[in-house]
């Protein structure tokens, strides 16, 4: 009987345990775009936004840093399109009040630029 026991033990000990991650990566918007006004015939350039974006789904928060002075505000929308948080500022942490899917929609002086997550 101890040997069966300890067979158990040593069985249950070696089988992994699945864990849940705290963090996960949100991919940053791929491309910032011109504003339109009816003139521009589309962007010059593309260009990559200085972010990282991490949502932790333990706490369910979204943490968007910058690594540059980029001045821009950041809107946190539904999948119905109602704006569920707001930050003036780029480097911000945001609450997800619900869950499914996210678009987090950047606003800056002439740009804009937006991806998606689902929590």
């Amino acid at each position: 009987m101890p040997k069966f026991i300890l067979t158990v033990l040593m069985i249950l000990f070696a089988c992994p345990l699945p864990i849940q991650a705290e963090d996960e990566i949100v991919p940053p918007p791929p491309i910032i775009k011109k504003k339109s006004n009816g003139d521009d015939k589309g962007n010059r350039a593309p260009a990559i936004l200085p972010v990282e974006i991490v949502y932790n789904t333990e706490t369910a928060v979204l943490r968007i840093s910058s690594w540059d002075e980029t001045g821009a505000e950041v809107y946190l929308i539904d999948a119905n399109g109602d704006v569920e948080n707001y930050s003036p500022t780029l480097a911000c942490e945001l609450t997800v009040p619900s869950s499914g899917v996210h678009t987090i929609y950047i606003q800056g002086d002439g740009w804009y630029a937006s991806t998606e997550f689902e929590n």
